[in-house]
């Protein structure tokens, strides 16, 4: 009768439904596969990015220390050449200051020798008339 033909029926429809259900199983299951592949070479491109930004810091930071040693070089330069030049506009000062000092020591110097021969021109003056006179009282 009609309910075997039923219980053949559903029997029949529930297998089609297994079938229908393990396809889409094996289908998730190969989907999942590749889903892993897939995490798996992102991982490993993650990991091989990581790696080279950490080989650029370094580089990076091995660059910066290279660039600041150097700029300290150049500005330990800069201030030994600025002393040396202080220094030397310091002597330059002395010697300048010495020269002045020089020339008005010369300057006192040689006004004092014209006195000194302003008077000695007139002690001659005074002896001359001495002689004068005495040759006149002589005669």
């Amino acid at each position: 009768g009609g309910s075997v033909d039923r219980l053949n029926n559903t029997v029949a429809t529930i297998q089609d439904e297994k079938t229908q259900l393990q396809e889409e199983l094996e289908e998730a299951n190969s989907k999942l596969g590749r889903a892993e592949a897939d995490v798996k070479d992102i991982s490993s491109m993650l990991s091989e990015l990581s790696k080279a930004l950490e080989d650029n810091q370094r580089n990076s930071d091995s660059t910066i220390a290279a660039l600041r040693s150097e700029k300290e070089a150049i500005q330990s330069e800069l201030t030994a050449t600025k002393e040396a030049l202080e220094q030397k506009s310091a002597e330059l000062t002395q010697t300048k200051e010495s020269q002045d000092n020089l020339r008005k020591e010369s300057e006192i110097e040689g006004e004092n020798l014209r006195k000194q021969l302003q008077e000695t021109r007139a002690q001659l003056q005074i002896l001359q008339d001495d002689i004068d006179d005495t040759t006149k009282s002589l005669e």
